[in-house]
């Protein structure tokens, strides 16, 4: 048993520089803590986002998107036009896009708000959320990087896109595409997409309290002294601490995973309290009685400061935008209806 607690403690000691680091949340002064929660998006179009802290969700609206631009008379500024696909084209096989990607702000409605809170998600906290850098344009096309390189090259990209209400004319042009392939590029699964790009953080006060088994730790007494009033301790008060975690006794509440920088710190600063309420009687060993065993106060409460941060994507797909829209496709020299066909493809 005493190999353990010795082995306990040298991992431990391994971290005392992380457990330095935060030291200070035991005197209820803020620092970052390590926070491993997931962010969740509720919202298909991702503009409610909601943090888990233990049992807590907090929300936070993500307004920052992108849309397809208006023309004066209410349709969209979209369009796609193709020739020699399905008649032959002295030109060849011509395919063009065009869009008009417009920065908007969209906060939740009323209702949407009122939905997530059924769900038990809280928009009325003390946090906050930031932005980590400047909301760039970009293109994605997964399924050939090639021709995603050469996209964003012959438009420029990526390019800060920050003002709500600003628009960006955007036009693509494809030459000697097989149609299959250019039909995969904009409605294939990892086809072709704009992307308005950028990375939110969160910080919020997160309330922690270490609960006390007292059972337990008169169990774990009982158990390391079965008779007598005094136990001595090999490890020194790390390790001694350790144990006593190991056993169940002290559990944290509110704040997860336990095997956190916060956990440690926990740990350190109990090692202090026993080494205090015993007595050295050689190199790392310790003697306690059970009186002051008993006075330890094992149970400690304050906040430290929770952080998380995320990608921020709002996405549009021209392809599928097409596939929706087959009355803003044209065929230039033949008859075909919407982008399916391009499928037609003569050669």
């Amino acid at each position: 048993m005493e190999e353990f607690w010795k082995a306990r403690y040298l991992t431990l000691a391994r971290g005392l520089r992380s457990i330095c680091l935060v030291m200070i949340v035991f005197v209820s002064k803020p620092t970052y803590a390590d926070s491993s929660q997931d962010w969740i998006v509720l919202e298909a179009d991702g503009r409610a986002i909601v943090w888990s802290i233990g049992q807590e969700k907090v929300g936070f609206e993500q307004p920052d998107h992108i849309s397809i631009s208006n023309r004066q008379g209410g349709d969209i500024e979209f369009g796609f036009a193709h020739s020699g696909y399905t008649e032959q084209d002295p030109d060849g096989k011509n395919a063009i896009l065009t869009i008009t990607i417009r920065r908007v702000d969209l906060p939740l409605t009323k209702n949407e708000l009122q939905s997530l809170e059924k769900k038990g998600v809280s928009f009325d906290h003390n946090g906050e959320i930031f932005d980590l850098q400047e909301f760039e344009l970009d293109v994605s096309l997964p399924s050939d990087i090639m021709e995603e390189d050469r996209i964003r090259k012959a438009l420029h990209l990526p390019k800060t896109f920050e003002v709500v209400g600003q628009d960006l004319p955007i036009q693509i042009r494809w030459k000697d595409v097989p149609g299959e392939r250019l039909h995969s590029w904009l409605v294939g699964p990892n086809g072709l997409s704009i992307n308005l790009r950028g990375a939110k953080q969160l910080v919020k006060p997160i309330g922690w309290v270490w609960e006390v088994d007292k059972l337990a730790i008169k169990a774990w007494w009982d158990k390391h002294v079965p008779t007598g009033d005094t136990l001595t301790w090999s490890g020194g008060g790390l390790a001694f601490a350790a144990s006593m975690f190991d056993s169940g006794a002290i559990k944290l509440k509110n704040v997860d995973p336990l095997n956190t920088e916060l956990t440690q710190a926990y740990l350190f600063e109990l090692s202090k309290l026993v080494e205090e309420a015993s007595q050295p009687i050689g190199v790392g060993l310790l003697q306690i009685n059970s009186e002051k065993f008993f006075e330890i106060p094992w149970e400690m409460e304050g906040s430290t400061k929770g952080t998380s941060s995320l990608a921020s994507i709002s996405s549009i797909s021209p392809g599928l935008t097409a596939k929706k829209r087959p009355d803003l496709v044209k065929d230039l020299s033949g008859d075909g209806d919407g982008i399916d066909a391009l499928l037609e493809d003569l050669n």
